[in-house]
């Protein structure tokens, strides 16, 4: 049955309106949201924004729940797009945690109504819930993370299995902003004994190594930096790629990867992108609780001391359904 679960392709898985693009509707929450509801259940993206945006809870509750948070920002936008695919709705989720809702927080939500497309229920699951967290922390950088969880279809009185898939974005600073912070390194935990947790770690990808930071500008940022080693790699070593840790532990439910950039030869202010996949099981009957969290450390790279700064905790906290 494990084997069945690892095999599977997966996912990727009135108010004062905003004008965006795509038939969507955002409300800013100082004012009135009449007609979101009514707006939502036809099909439609709904998006809240200001110090009330987790109001659209109280308009539709989601089967897919994330109560996540940052000690230095807080919920600015959240957003839902129930997508309707024969039998089954497949709820599609936006978190964005800034300062405020700022210009980039504003930008992180059209990008979420722009690139958010329809998705395929892969045989033999259902898809639990959809969710896209977006923590910006200026002028470090910003996390994207895809959270996307898969029930199985099966017959076993014992235990219910859920497919987990973590994709995560982090851009530098450097990147983002104009300030000079690079990544040193991304770290995923999911624990399943912690608190309230009463999940079993099934399987998981192993983090892989060696693989060069991804960046839609990295290969003209290269060619204008004129890197000999580009050129004439027979002279010089090849250039080392990020280097994935497992720090995994069955015995204790915990899945953890951390991601590191090696120390020469590196493109530190590129986004780096990497995928977690780990398989849960639970009780039959029971509805999943598990904790998850994402830290990153920084390096500012125009300070001769490389001063370093490690984030708290970010996209911290429970992943459950109801």
């Amino acid at each position: 049955m494990k084997s069945r679960v690892f095999s599977v392709v997966l996912l990727l898985l009135l108010s004062q309106v905003i004008s965006l693009p795509a038939e969507a509707i955002v409300y800013d929450t100082s004012n009135s949201v009449d007609g979101a509801e009514a707006y939502l259940l036809s099909g439609e993206p709904v998006v809240l924004t200001g110090n009330n945006s987790d109001y659209i809870y109280q308009i539709y509750s989601p089967e897919l729940i994330i109560t996540n948070g940052t000690s230095e920002t807080k919920l600015v936008a959240c957003g839902l797009w129930l997508q309707t695919e024969e039998n089954e709705t497949i709820e599609h989720q936006i978190h964005v945690h800034d300062t405020g809702f700022t210009e980039k927080a504003q930008e992180s939500v059209n990008k979420w109504l722009n690139e958010n497309k329809p998705v395929t229920t892969p045989a033999g699951y259902s898809v639990t819930g959809i969710i896209t967290q977006i923590d910006h922390h200026e002028p470090y950088g910003v996390l994207w993370t895809r959270t996307e969880v898969l029930k199985l279809i099966e017959d076993n009185s014992e235990y219910d299995w859920y497919d987990v898939t973590v994709t995560q974005r982090l851009t530098p600073g450097a990147n983002y902003t104009t300030s000079s912070w690079e990544w040193n390194w991304l770290q995923y935990t999911m624990n399943g004994s912690l608190g309230a947790s009463n999940i079993f770690l099934s399987d998981y990808d192993p983090p892989t190594t060696e693989e060069l930071p991804e960046g839609p500008f990295g290969f003209l940022w290269r060619l204008l930096r004129f890197d000999l080693r580009n050129y004439i790699p027979w002279l010089f070593p090849p250039e080392p790629g990020v280097l994935g840790l497992d720090m995994s532990d069955f015995s204790i439910e915990l899945f953890r990867a951390r991601y590191e950039a090696p120390t020469r030869y590196n493109y530190r202010n590129e986004p780096i992108e990497e995928r977690h996949h780990y398989v849960i099981r639970i009780k039959d009957g029971e509805l999943p609780v598990f904790w998850h969290q994402t830290q990153a450390q920084y390096t500012q790279a125009d300070d001769f001391a490389q001063i370093s700064y490690i984030t708290p905790p970010l996209a911290s906290g429970y992943i459950k359904t109801r």
